[in-house]
């Protein structure tokens, strides 16, 4: 698993986190999703979509799995923010353990196309 660690800066007013800067290497969107407390999103994979990925409130779980390869599991988390990076063909999926609801910014380099959708499921169930 991938996983950058991303500058914070705190203040008077709140935080500033500088989540995607060299780490993109091309042209996509940036979307965000929340999750309830106790839910999972994902358990899917992309044959040519890269995403990155940071929680920017809460604590999420990440599991993973690259092919060939046993599932990864790590926590992010809005105090101690990293960007994970998910490479073509790693499933992944995240479980919010938080008792609040938690939001994830993502990065993907292929925008979400209905006629060619490139998510394909896959359980990574513990």
């Amino acid at each position: 698993m991938n996983l950058h660690p991303v500058k914070k800066v705190r203040d008077s007013r709140g935080d500033l986190v500088e989540i995607f800067d060299d780490q993109l290497t091309s042209s996509g969107y940036v979307y965000s999703f929340s999750l309830l407390p106790g839910t999972r999103r994902g358990d899917h994979f992309h044959r040519i979509k890269e995403e990155w990925a940071v929680c920017i409130s809460g604590e999420v779980q990440v599991l993973t799995k690259a092919p060939g390869k046993e599932i990864e599991s790590i926590i992010l988390s809005s105090e101690n923010p990293h960007v994970v990076y998910f490479p073509p063909l790693t499933a992944h999926a995240f479980v919010n353990l938080s008792a609040y609801t938690s939001l994830v910014v993502s990065y993907g380099s292929k925008k979400f196309s209905s006629e060619d959708p490139d998510t394909f499921p896959q359980s990574l169930a513990e």
